[in-house]
């Protein structure tokens, strides 16, 4: 492995570690925001992110939604973000990836989901971009948890000096 392969590589790594935090939070506020007590108890437990996203988005065009409405637009505005920068990750993470000397850029190749269905695209990409990625990917995660813990957290041990904190309630719901 060559120093531009282990840069990519790397990189790839820190995207996807990046995303799935993200990924994690964004999958506890969607259960949040649909008023369910547990976050693997709801319906779309096991659907892509971009699911938990929509769900987020649809619960904030709801009166009923725990948000405030001064808040709801800036909260739209991340998700609209991540939705971005999760998109790019799929690139990386579902392409097969190849070095070509001659242009110095690394090219994904992967089947198109448009029509015509299994059509081959090329993606073009620079090492360069995925710690930028991984930086937006985390960026992200911490404004998704700010969001969390604002209007979903729960108060810290004062004792210990703990503020606010999310909450992800990972349990089944109990057979009833």
């Amino acid at each position: 492995m060559d120093d531009e392969d282990e840069q990519f590589t790397l990189g790839v790594g820190m995207v996807v570690r990046a995303a799935t935090a993200l990924e994690y939070i964004l999958h506890g506020l969607a259960a949040n925001l649909l008023g369910e007590k547990y976050a693997y108890g709801i319906k779309m437990a096991a659907d892509p992110v971009s699911k938990h996203i929509e769900a987020c988005e649809a619960a904030l065009g709801a009166n009923a939604s725990p948000i405030p409405p001064l808040a709801r637009e800036p909260l739209l505005a991340d998700l609209k973000s991540c939705r971005r920068a999760l998109e790019r990750r799929n690139v990386f993470v579902h392409c097969c990836w190849t070095f070509d000397d001659e242009t110095q850029k690394w090219w994904g190749v992967k089947a198109s989901r448009e029509k015509p269905k299994g059509r081959l695209q090329a993606e073009p990409a620079e090492s360069y971009e995925l710690p930028e990625l991984a930086a937006e990917l985390h960026r992200l995660h911490g404004r998704m948890l700010a969001w969390d813990i604002e209007y979903f957290g729960e108060n810290g041990d004062s004792e210990l000096g703990q503020g606010r904190a999310s909450v992800k309630r990972t349990g089944l719901p109990p057979d009833t």
